[in-house]
């Protein structure tokens, strides 16, 4: 499935009287207490079955309200819990555009041999960015959660290895868990940004957490 912003011209009226509404979409509750064992590979495979088959049955183009696309997870409502007490980690990183094959392949493979598939994940193109500490860059974009153990933690680690190996960056704003020698990379993007976590105190106005770290 491929998503691309549709124009005043490619609505129906009754959608052109009000472009940007939100709608009323459903919206399903996740009990406060949820059996986190219930996510597995089992029931991600089940899942994405279901999911393929459902969009299966509604080939061609559909025209939906932006909420809806972008942010699909407003109709689970507390879908954190279902990663149980512990909670959970984001991984995000944007390959370049000459490194995505190669790279997207290398995630995908460390995923499949470790058999810990993620529940939620995002795929989406980026343009070319001039800052050299932003994230963003001429490339794509994968965006995986795990819930936070042993087995996951070390599965990012190896993620993010892979990432940098293919000029790739992550995105500090979701990580909760990068270590230093994974951020301090020798990089372009390193080499160019300023050292904001090494003012000194009295200059400091707004304290980074991820400088801390």
């Amino acid at each position: 499935m491929l998503g691309e912003h549709a124009e005043l011209r490619d609505l129906s009226a009754q959608q052109s009287a009000a472009p940007c509404a939100i709608g009323g979409e459903k919206a399903w509750q996740v009990p406060p207490v949820f059996p986190s064992f219930l996510l597995n590979r089992i029931s991600v495979q089940a899942f994405n079955s279901a999911y393929n088959w459902a969009a299966a049955r509604k080939p061609g183009e559909l025209i939906a309200g932006y909420n809806r696309n972008f942010f699909p997870l407003h109709a689970l409502l507390g879908w954190n819990r279902t990663y149980g007490r512990k909670g959970f980690a984001q991984f995000q990183c944007v390959l370049p555009l000459d490194g995505t094959g190669s790279g997207l392949r290398g995630l995908l493979q460390v995923i499949s041999a470790a058999g810990q598939g993620s529940f939620l994940a995002v795929f989406n193109r980026l343009g070319p960015q001039n800052s050299p500490f932003s994230f963003l860059m001429d490339g794509y974009t994968l965006a995986l959660v795990y819930p936070v153990n042993p087995r996951g933690l070390q599965l990012l680690e190896e993620l993010d290895r892979i990432t940098f190996a293919h000029g790739g960056r992550l995105y500090l704003a979701k990580d909760s868990r990068m270590g230093a020698d994974a951020l301090l990379q020798p990089t372009p993007r390193r080499r160019g940004s300023p050292e904001c976590g090494r003012l000194p105190a009295e200059k400091r106005i707004w304290r980074c957490a991820t400088a801390c770290r």
